[in-house]
């Protein structure tokens, strides 16, 4: 969300609402105060401490759009004719999104998707991806890089190193 952390865009101070509490809601940077976002306001209204869990909650997923997961490996906007080539002839080869994100096999992925794709798709669904929170009206994002890849084979290693 665009409030979702407490900060101050001007001085690029963004902090958990614990920590704008330790501080006391004041920007070290100017001394003016912080902006407090919707995660403040939760933490007040909360009876549980953070992370709290109920003994028989279902795990949350946490998925990003698969056309911002193509933008990011096509190295293409969200809303282009690549992305949206992409993501038609993958749709129609293997199925809905949510089914491409969550249930397609990792073999069937590996034979239909380009390596950058499926690398991405695969680190979404292990939930290795950065988030950074919205604050003071900078809006948050998802962050599918820096990108971790899987090792190359030993034989290229050496290969790889002549270039």
């Amino acid at each position: 969300g665009k409030y979702h952390y407490d900060g101050h865009r001007n001085c690029k101070v963004v902090w958990s609402p614990q920590e704008t509490k330790r501080h006391q809601a004041i920007c070290p940077v100017c001394g003016r105060r912080i902006t407090v976002g919707v995660m403040h306001r939760v933490d007040d209204l909360a009876d549980r401490e953070v992370g709290y869990r109920p003994a028989r909650a279902i795990p949350a997923r946490h998925l990003v759009p698969l056309e911002e997961i193509l933008a990011d490996a096509l190295e293409a906007g969200p809303g282009t004719k690549t992305v949206d080539r992409e993501y038609q002839r993958l749709t129609s080869l293997l199925g809905p999104e949510l089914q491409i994100l969550l249930d397609i096999d990792e073999a069937e992925l590996k034979k239909v998707a380009p390596q950058k794709i499926w690398q991405r798709i695969l680190q979404v669904r292990r939930e290795e991806v950065e988030v950074a929170p919205g604050y003071d009206g900078v809006y948050g994002k998802i962050s599918l890089s820096p990108f971790k890849t899987e090792p190359q084979p030993q034989a290229l290693a050496g290969q790889l190193d002549l270039l």
